[in-house]
């Protein structure tokens, strides 16, 4: 039997940084964040200015923007590097 691999979606590979301040977190806006980070292909994603491959997504969570960095890894897979409210999140 055939699987359509399109329909299969692996989990997102989460850096060390990026799982410690998710930790941090209160479990409303940790579960709001990882849901967005499971679905990131319907989120508000935009190109990373001066980063090419990367790639941010602005997620909202009680008046707070959050930013999340990421690249994809290929067609199915994508790594998560930092996650930190908007204007907290830089790339060196």
């Amino acid at each position: 039997m055939r699987t359509d691999r399109r329909k299969q979606r692996e989990t997102p590979v989460v850096s060390k940084q990026a799982e410690k301040y998710l930790a941090k977190l209160e479990l409303k806006a940790y579960n709001k964040i990882t849901t967005a980070i499971l679905e990131i292909h319907l989120g508000n994603i935009k190109p990373l200015k001066g980063h090419e491959p990367l790639l941010r997504l602005e997620v909202e969570f009680q008046n707070v923007s959050y930013r999340i960095i990421y690249e994809w890894i290929d067609y199915e897979r994508i790594m998560v590097y930092r996650v930190a409210p908007r204007g907290f999140v830089t790339w060196e």
